[in-house]
């Protein structure tokens, strides 16, 4: 039984962080983000984000979600963390996403440990493809070949949907983690604030993108916010460009 497992985030004891007015972070204001939004803020697009679930009422993310078909509960934080990078309200509080009018459509398909199986992940993109997500996030990756999750990947990417996923955390090893390695995937590595390459961040021929991914302040439960690094956080900051 292969697993998967969330890309190693990077979370310090230290990390929750408290936000008093709103907060746009270097990864809204140095690449342009609010230019884009006077053109669209992702409305009408609708993303799968494939984690440890979500805590979907949380106050800066209320109005983001389609109504789970499941429970989706967020004991790890990974979840919603990375849903608050794509999709935070703009508002005067806490932080903002980067196509904040995006709907999200939440699949637990990682455990409270944040790790799941092929099968899980499968059987979470299976229902986004049939739930008509026009793109599907997954900061997770394995070292290996996960065949089963290629061919359904393949499936969303001739179907014209977007498969965004994390490099990987193991740094400079010239290889990138399954699925990212897929040629039908996005994938994305992770840069600091200083445009660099993260030390973390894997590298490979299979590399399409880098984005943000160092010290990210995102939503975490329960209604809180913590600052997180990981190649996991820079695949949804694409994902919302893309949206």
């Amino acid at each position: 039984m292969k697993k998967c497992y969330l890309t190693s985030t990077i979370k310090s004891a230290s990390s929750k962080v408290r936000i008093l007015g709103q907060s746009f972070g270097y990864q809204i204001f140095m690449h342009q983000i609010p230019d884009i939004w006077q053109e669209t803020q992702g409305e009408g697009v609708t993303i799968a984000v494939l984690d440890t679930g979500c805590q979907v009422d949380h106050v800066d993310l209320v109005g983001s979600f389609r109504q789970p078909t499941s429970d989706v509960t967020d004991r790890d934080s990974h979840g919603t963390h990375v849903s608050g990078i794509i999709t935070a309200n703009n508002n005067d509080t806490g932080i903002v996403g980067v196509a904040p009018q995006v709907e999200v459509i939440v699949k637990k398909v990682l455990n409270d440990e944040g790790w799941g199986t092929e099968a899980m992940i499968v059987e979470g993109m299976r229902e986004a493809i049939d739930e008509g997500a026009d793109i599907i996030s997954m900061s997770l990756g394995a070292p290996v070949d996960l065949p089963d999750l290629h061919n359904i990947i393949i499936e969303a990417y001739n179907k014209g949907i977007a498969v965004i996923c994390a490099a990987g955390n193991s740094g400079d090893i010239g290889m990138l983690d399954f699925p990212g390695r897929y040629a039908e995937t996005i994938s994305v590595g992770a840069l600091d604030s200083n445009n660099l390459r993260a030390e973390f961040s894997q590298t490979g021929n299979r590399l399409d993108f880098m984005a943000p991914g160092v010290a990210i302040n995102s939503t975490i439960p329960i209604n809180s916010y913590a600052s997180y690094s990981g190649t996991s956080m820079a695949t949804p900051w694409m994902s919302g460009v893309v949206a």
